[in-house]
């Protein structure tokens, strides 16, 4: 979201913190091989932040930000089956030095 309030996210968190971001994992290992104790990371661009709270689609998962990096939480216990996905998301919003246009992110 820029700081005129727009952007292409999945959908609104609420009308003043931002837009949800989705993700998607699958396993595609061999048959009777389930992933588990995943973590992911996402370096934000200057002037995003997370909200608080607003990780959700896997149970128990957690978000917290350092700096600049989104540091995505999964429980350990959850087991993603063979030919499985799971999906996530996150709420973020913007300070007003964000301009409108593309701007790129990276993730781990």
């Amino acid at each position: 979201m820029d700081r005129g309030g727009v952007w292409n996210g999945a959908s609104e968190v609420t009308a003043t913190t931002g837009d949800t971001f989705q993700f998607t994992i699958c396993n595609s290992l061999a048959a009777d091989a389930t992933a588990y104790g995943l973590a992911g990371a996402v370096t934000l661009p200057a002037g995003f932040s997370y909200v608080a709270g607003t990780a959700r689609g896997i149970p128990g998962m957690t978000a917290s930000q350092g700096g600049a990096v989104l540091t995505l939480a999964i429980p350990a216990q959850t087991d993603i089956a063979t030919g499985t996905c799971v999906t996530g998301g996150f709420g973020l919003t913007t300070d007003a030095s964000v301009l409108a246009g593309p701007i790129p992110c990276s993730t781990t």
